[in-house]
């Protein structure tokens, strides 16, 4: 640029190659601004542009994401009566499917086709991109299918989009023939992403076998296996409960000299986590550390998850005392994993502290989060804090489960807490929570121990209106609570 503006005048003016070979420096050099700048003022200036100066600037914009500028200076082509061709187009198609502008993108198809211009396999390997993009795999199919009637190469980069577009529709089956048989027809090489994209389109519609086939074929036909294609299918085996699968993938990524990533282990754990066996989990935990692996929420979660389900609370403790060094930021799955594991193990005070630590992190708590916590309660006989914690429910907006105010209720129906046993029972009535049996056991028993016949009665007459059913047990408390005191009431129950 600064050569051009140096040339002296009257010893060799400026021309159009000049210019060009300016314009391209700036292109290459990824300085559009400049690009754009230098080609409007030349504008203006007694230099003739030519069609190859427009594609220059196009392209300049292109690399620094102005698809609107690309194709302003397209429609500018035609004004300045000069010819559009093939490079032109292909750069503003191009820069539309990156801008997720695929609107603009099939517009540009339709003008080069009205115009007559040449369409070749840059042109629909953008175009097809963009359908990626959009997950629109029936456009990907019909410009593929353009290409073979119109007899355009087809290439790998081609296929390879063509494939996305139908992973991420949910298309495996016709992502498999593309790859497998119609790749072959063309007589075009499948690589490394080309099967990552159809292990993408299978694990997304569950099967997970079909996934260990296609790795099984990148390694028969010698197609590199990468971390990539070994995490898609590792996960698919682990949503699948399919662990063992996923321990010899692993194993085979170790023996391949693969790096295991965050990914990875993630998914590993996870199967781990499945079929409860920690200790797996925690050696591979140890694996991440040693080889210093970033520690991730999914890989943590799991690890705790299994652990909490063989109700191994220390190990659960430790976990997310690591995760506190690590910086890992702990998830309500790591909340709801944590207090269920203190749960099954009777650490009923160790489950509220957790619960009360990880709230002052800020970590959102929801509606599994207070049951598991007021189920701990449950086994200290915690009345207060399962009070505390109904409330925390309302103030934070969780819904109100029957599970949490029934266990609540009873807590306080053992305690002799008739009050704040009905006070229970009307918020469930209030929130417009589901009451069942259990709901009104718990109340009309601390009402029998409180000795309110009255309140009793009026109680079992919402039942009766809410058809619900008591059984032996609750109508019989009920029945007692009223003969210690009223015969009368008692009668009118037993009517």
């Amino acid at each position: 640029l600064q050569i051009f503006r140096s040339i002296p005048q009257g010893q060799g003016e400026p021309n159009t190659i000049t210019f060009n070979a300016t314009i391209s420096a700036c292109e290459k050099a990824g300085n559009w601004q400049n690009a754009s700048h230098f080609f409007s003022a030349t504008t203006l200036s007694s230099i003739e542009l030519d069609t190859i100066s427009f594609n220059s600037v196009i392209s300049a914009s292109v690399k620094g994401g102005r698809w609107k500028r690309a194709l302003q200076n397209i429609t500018n082509i035609s004004k300045c009566m000069l010819e559009s061709n093939t490079i032109s187009f292909n750069a503003v198609i191009s820069a539309c499917s990156a801008s997720n502008t695929w609107t603009e993108a099939w517009h540009m198809l339709r003008v080069m086709e009205q115009i007559k211009v040449s369409q070749n396999t840059n042109t629909f390997s953008a175009a097809i991109s963009g359908c990626e993009t959009r997950h629109d795999w029936e456009k990907a199919l019909h410009l593929l299918c353009r290409m073979f009637q119109e007899e355009v190469e087809t290439d790998t980069i081609t296929f390879n989009a063509t494939i996305n577009s139908c992973a991420k529709g949910g298309e495996w089956e016709i992502a498999l023939q593309l790859l497998f048989d119609a790749m072959s027809l063309a007589k075009v090489q499948s690589d490394t992403r080309s099967f990552n994209a159809a292990l993408s389109a299978s694990t997304k519609s569950s099967n997970w076998e079909k996934a260990l086939c296609l790795v099984g074929s990148m390694a028969h036909g010698k197609v590199e296996l990468n971390t990539t294609a070994f995490n898609t299918t590792i996960s698919a085996c682990e949503k699948a409960g399919a662990w063992v699968h996923c321990l010899r993938l692993w194993s085979v990524m170790a023996r391949s000299k693969l790096e295991s990533d965050t990914v990875t282990y993630g998914a590993v754990i996870s199967s781990c986590e499945t079929v409860s066996y920690w200790e797996n989990a925690i050696v591979l935990l140890g694996f991440m550390s040693h080889r210093s692996i970033e520690f991730g929420t999914t890989a943590c979660n799991a690890a705790i998850s299994a652990c909490g389900k063989a109700g191994k609370w220390n190990q659960v403790v430790e976990i997310i005392q690591m995760m506190e060094k690590r910086k890992v930021e702990s998830s309500t799955i790591t909340l709801n994993a944590a207090i269920s594991a203190c749960h099954k193990t009777d650490e009923w005070a160790r489950a509220l502290w957790l619960f009360d630590e990880m709230m002052s992190d800020k970590v959102e708590a929801n509606s599994i989060t207070f049951c598991a916590t007021i189920s701990a309660c449950e086994r200290g006989s915690a009345w207060q804090d399962a009070l505390r914690l109904v409330s925390g429910m309302v103030q934070s907006m969780v819904e109100l489960s029957t599970l949490a105010l029934n266990t609540a209720t009873s807590l306080c129906e053992r305690a002799g807490k008739w009050e704040e046993a009905l006070q229970l029972f009307r918020e469930m009535t209030f929130s417009e929570v589901q009451s069942d049996t259990s709901s009104y056991r718990a109340v009309l028993s601390a009402l029998g121990k409180g000795s309110h016949p009255g309140k009793a009665l009026k109680l079992c007459m919402v039942c009766a209106q809410s058809l619900i059913e008591l059984d032996t047990v609750t109508f019989t408390s009920a029945m007692s609570t009223c003969m210690d005191k009223q015969w009368e009431i008692a009668l009118q129950f037993w009517r």
